[in-house]
């Protein structure tokens, strides 16, 4: 239970990450940073899928397994700040707590499906 929520907690993170910063968010991932030329950017990013290998791992009960199931749930966070920093949600009546809580729900809905 605890490194599900550690998991469910990174995509709502992900997600308020993209909210309180919007021009680092977009200067991280749609500037088209060439990572060889600017190494800190993928230390960082390896220094974080570091941290989501433990929990990872000790749900899928394999390194295969939780090396597909990191990325999975960080492309379905990163889709819930997408549509959130470009508007997509607007219509809704609080759009941050909805792309919070649907990036909860995949995640949880991804380890099921990577643990089951």
């Amino acid at each position: 239970m605890v490194r599900s929520a550690q998991l469910t907690a990174f995509a709502t993170a992900y997600v308020q990450f993209a909210a309180d910063h919007p021009a680092l968010f977009e200067l991280m991932f749609a500037a088209g940073l060439d990572k060889a030329r600017f190494p800190e950017l993928a230390a960082a990013g390896q220094a974080l899928f570091t941290e989501l290998s433990a929990p990872a791992r000790a749900l899928c009960g394999d390194e295969h397994r939780a090396r597909r199931l990191i990325p999975a749930i960080a492309a379905s966070a990163h889709g819930h700040a997408v549509f959130l920093a470009q508007g997509v949600l607007d219509d809704l009546a609080d759009p941050l707590g909805t792309a919070r809580r649907e990036a909860a729900i995949s995640a949880s809905a991804l380890i099921a499906g990577h643990t089951g």
